[in-house]
């Protein structure tokens, strides 16, 4: 072989590389490193950028690029760090979990793609210096040569490795040569959920060193304001410690440190105070941010400085649509302020370690970090064989490596509340071992892990006693919350739970987050949970019709996981679903609640476990039909963990409409919770002029016309077939019954209730899509003021049983207006709930502005509303930002009670009644078979639903909850419909 096959043995893991140690960045003045920003140390001298690159679909045909005199003048050129097949080498493939290759560890495909790297660069060597090499992420191993020397092979993709290249570097040009290849027995371990992608896809760099210098350091505290550091370092080592203001506090000289600050300020995620350490070694100055806390598990709770907290947690992946692993510090920190502004407190780092600057703006601006090891070995459970390797004494040190990896790497950050061991790789020996090791490094924080607690799993260990003694908390994955209120009923070992992943976010989802916070809230043993996940994953492509963004099968990919990738609270260019404002909304550290209307007092809730509300500024404001007629402000001190009954200052009396109250709470100008109380309706009877109302009947059809209103009736249709103002033709197509909707990733994924199979295809009820109806003794009455038309309403699928039976009556009145009377029952042998009940309208496509008093101003669902405010907004026909990439239902608003809709003419109509509603020139057929949102056609009319009903949406894309059965339709329920249509020219 031209090369030493170090991928194919489990015992290479790391040839000639140093040993993992606190990050560190060392620089050469102390205010530089009280500054502490990298890339302006003389020490660091970054690699990235452009390099020379050959791709080859096998390291067999790689030629020997890093001998001296290698001519690469044809090599292409790229930049670092980047992912190759994000470049147009080789292809992306998404799968979940199942591996990419034939399972037969520690075995490989013969066939392993690599990329050649080559990077010229000058340096002025110090003689007195040591010089390190390092790469902080690289997929999935490096081959390194320098100047024709072989310098050392890594692996483990998102830790750093690094080399001492001293006796290898010359002063001036020097050639550094890195072959990637994308599987090697380390792969095995690779195996998470995202989109599979390799490459060096971190910075590369190298760090100038003092020979005697500190080679690592690490710190604690405790909340009595101790601050303990040791370290390992040759020279003598000179310790500073600063404020949050840079006032110096402490100044020692020693190895191991001991401070004790006075009346400390303890760190949390609700007050982020750091101080700065300094460690000055001969002509080093090093920086770490310290967040002085203490963290602990006691048998039912999680406890930041011997306080309980709750877990209102993210799982996020590093993800660029345009860059795919590659993310700059910018775009963390734009995340990582997103989450916290959304409520969130909590990331775990899914699955594997993140940049360094991560943890660093953590510290920063407050989160907790659950961090993860870069261990997954999910797609055994796929061979019958999920513990083989986790028990496997062949990958025994690379489990343990990758776990304290983690652990040396960022044990310094006090973000990190909590080490995870990894994901969902079952139970076994190897992973008991990795959690020996990283208890007896790491006494100060818990341990998690997931795969312990998998009752599917035969290596099921969940009351273990020896695996208790170091993993600390009980952990589930999207378990169903009337499962986990009789979990404590269960086990033996006393222990907190946290639910790492739950409330899948995958398309419309996340319908269940206010029934699992009920659940967090019941008892202190359930300490909270991470949603999955932070944003969607997908690819910037190109097609015939434009730009679109790529998912499973999309790139050439046939064994895939489809869209199970697009799977979060963001979209991946960051625009929010609706999930993320439910997710605010539920995680609020305000909760206002139990309005009183006659003693205009209500409770409001400081969920905060550290500061109290008066920093907070609340208002509120009285509405009529969304329009403000009142506003007040006030102030509140309720400590922490406690709540306040608090009256209000307003009249609220007198307005006509539907008149709310709402509440706000804000802090530093952002809003972070608003919730409204209906306080009465008072409507008032629009005056509309009348005229005389006549009625024609010819063949099927009857006419009936006001001043310059008319309906058309078909009694072949059993529907309205025209409706028409100034002779101008409101309909493009006759209205017509709807019970299916465009079903959600959870309605079609569902593993245990895949309701849009359902849906598709019963015997009995057939394919409910292209369900119609009919009406039955029709009759016509005349009078004076209205004309009534009335008859027996079915609603079926051609020759199977009904879905609806009931009674409709249309009222035309000599105002013009139509009033649509329904009710009727839901079959009782329905076999599944119902996505939707209600009318389809097709309106002339003229009938673009879209005005609405309800809930808003975004999507809403029975089951996701928490974050929604009853006002008067505008609609916004196929609005992108609410569309999903994989089409689906979406953009209703729910409790409708005016919807307004317009042309450029004023020619326009309302409708009136509660109802929920969406507006799309989008076919629903169209978008239940479409895979993305390009390859939808605009219809040349507009379809709007007026819905009795829209079901909830859940989460049981994977795990979860199917819809709750009060926010869906079910067998046998009833049906009382109301709608009144007005047409009007302004």
């Amino acid at each position: 072989m031209k090369f030493k096959e170090f991928w194919k043995d489990t015992n290479s893991i790391r040839v000639n590389e140093e040993n993992s140690r606190a990050y560190f960045t060392p620089f050469s003045t102390l205010d530089d490193a009280v500054s502490n920003h990298r890339f302006l140390s003389p020490y660091l001298h970054l690699l990235s950028g452009k390099w020379k690159f050959l791709y080859k679909d096998s390291v067999s045909k790689m030629p020997l690029f890093y001998k001296e005199g290698f001519d690469f003048s044809y090599f292409d050129e790229i930049n670092v760090p980047s992912c190759w097949q994000i470049l147009g080498y080789d292809k992306a493939q998404y799968q979940s979990s199942p591996y990419t290759f034939i399972f037969d560890p520690p075995n490989l495909p013969p066939k392993n793609p690599t990329g050649a790297y080559i990077k010229e660069f000058n340096i002025n060597l110090n003689e007195n210096k040591k010089y390190e090499l390092h790469f902080e992420g690289k997929d999935s191993c490096i081959y390194v040569y320098l100047n024709g020397e072989f310098i050392g092979y890594g692996e483990v993709p998102h830790c750093d490795s690094f080399f001492d290249i001293t006796k290898n570097l010359k002063n001036g040009k020097n050639r550094l040569c890195v072959m990637v290849l994308k599987r090697c027995t380390g792969t095995y371990l690779d195996d998470q959920d995202k989109i599979r992608l390799s490459g060096i896809f971190r910075d590369v760099y190298i760090l100038e060193r003092d020979k005697n210098a500190i080679s690592d350091f690490f710190v604690s505290t405790k909340i009595n304001g101790e601050i303990n550091v040791k370290i390992d370092a040759k020279g003598d080592v000179k310790a500073y410690l600063y404020d949050e203001n840079k006032n110096l506090l402490f100044k020692d000289n020693s190895k191991n440190i001991t401070f004790k600050v006075k009346n400390p300020n303890l760190w949390t995620c609700e007050t982020p105070y750091l101080y700065t350490l300094v460690l000055e070694c001969e002509n080093e100055f090093i920086s770490q941010k310290i967040g002085i806390r203490e963290v602990k598990i006691t048998k039912d709770s999680l406890l930041l400085n011997n306080v309980p907290i709750k877990i209102r947690g993210i799982n996020r992946h590093d993800w660029n649509p345009e860059t795919g692993y590659v993310v700059t510090k910018e775009e963390i920190k734009k995340d990582l302020i997103m989450i916290k502004e959304n409520n969130f407190n909590t990331i775990r780092t899914a699955h594997y370690p993140n940049m360094p600057e991560f943890y660093e703006f953590c510290d920063e601006i407050g989160l907790y970090v659950i961090s993860e090891a870069d261990m997954e070995c999910h797609g055994g459970y796929y061979t019958e064989e999920f513990q083989s390797i986790v028990d496997n004494p062949l990958f025994k040190d690379a489990i343990i490596d990758r776990i304290m990896r983690m652990a040396k790497n960022f044990k310094n950050f006090s973000s990190i509340i909590m080490w995870s061991l990894g994901n969902e790789s079952s139970w076994g020996e190897n992973l008991l071992e990795g959690a020996k090791e990283l208890k007896k490094f790491d006494t100060s924080r818990p341990v998690h892990y997931h795969g312990i607690c998998m009752p599917s799993d035969k290596n099921y260990a969940e009351d273990d006693k020896e695996a208790r003694k170091y993993i600390d908390l009980y952990s589930r994955m999207y378990t169903p919350t009337d499962q986990l209120y009789t979990f404590y009923d269960n086990i033996k070992i006393k222990q907190p739970l946290i639910m790492c992943e739950y409330s899948h976010a995958m398309g419309n989802s996340c319908g269940d987050l206010k029934t699992y916070e009920k659940l967090f809230d019941s008892d202190k043993h359930f300490i909270g949970g991470c949603i999955w996940e932070w944003c969607d994953h997908a690819i910037k492509l190109n097609g015939k019709k434009g730009e679109y963004l790529g998912y499973g099968g999309d790139f050439g990919d046939p064994i895939n996981l489809k869209n199970v990738c697009m799977d979060g609270v963001v979209s991946t260019y960051r625009v929010p679903h609706s999930a993320l404002y439910e997710a605010k909304a539920i995680f609020s550290p305000i909760k206002i609640f139990d309005f009183d209307k006659d003693k205009k007092e209500v409770i409001i809730e400081n969920r905060n476990s550290f500061i109290s509300l008066e920093n907070y500024d609340f208002s509120f404001k009285v509405t009529s039909d969304g329009k403000e007629v009142e506003k007040g402000k006030f102030k509140l001190k309720t400590k922490p963990l406690s709540k306040e009954k608090v009256k209000l200052d307003f009249c609220g009396e007198g307005y006509d409409g539907i008149v709310y109250l709402s509440i706000k709470a804000q802090k530093n100008g952002i809003c972070v919770t608003e919730k409204d109380f209906k306080l009465y309706e008072k409507i008032n009877k629009e005056k509309r002029e009348k005229s005389k109302i006549t009625v024609f009947q010819k063949d099927d059809k009857i006419k009936i016309k006001t001043k310059n209103i008319c309906y058309t009736f078909s009694t072949d249709e059993d529907i309205i077939t025209s409706i028409k103002n100034d002779g101008r033709e409101y309909l493009a197509k006759m209205p017509s019954f709807t019970a299916f909707r465009a079903p959600t990733d959870n309605d079609s994924y569902s593993m245990v209730e895949p309701m849009a199979q359902r849906w598709n295809n019963t015997k009995h009820f057939g394919k409910i899509e292209y369900a119609t109806h009919i009406m039955k003794n029709i009759e016509i009455i005349k009078n004076k003021s209205n004309v009534i038309i009335k008859g027996d309403l079915i609603v079926a699928v051609e020759g199977r049983c009904h879905i609806t039976d009931g009674k409709i009556e249309y009222k035309f009145n000599n105002d013009g207006s139509l009033l649509i009377n329904h009710t009727g029952i839901f079959n009782k042998m329905l076999p599944y709930w119902l996505g939707r009940y209600g009318i389809e309208w097709k309106f002339k496509k003229e009938f673009e502005n879209v005005n609405y008093l309800g809930l808003g101003p975004y999507e809403c669902y029975k089951d996701k509303q928490s974050y929604a405010l009853f006002g008067e907004y505008d609609y916004i026909i196929d609005n992108k930002d609410e569309m999903y990439e994989k089409p689906q239902e979406c953009a209703s608003r729910l409790h409708t009670r005016k919807l307004t809709l317009k042309d450029k003419d004023g020619y326009g109509f309302d409708i009136k009644g509660d109802f929920s509603f969406s507006a799309t020139r989008y076919d629903i057929h169209e978008k239940t078979l479409a895979r993305h949102q390009i390859e939808l056609d605009k219809k040349n009319y507009l379809h709007l639903y007026t819905d009795y009903f829209m079901s909830g949406v859940g989460s049981r894309a994977v795990g979860g909850h199917v819809p709750q059965k009060e926010d869906r339709i079910n067998a046998g329920d009833k049906i009382k419909f109301k709608l009144e249509f007005y047409p009007f020219k302004n």
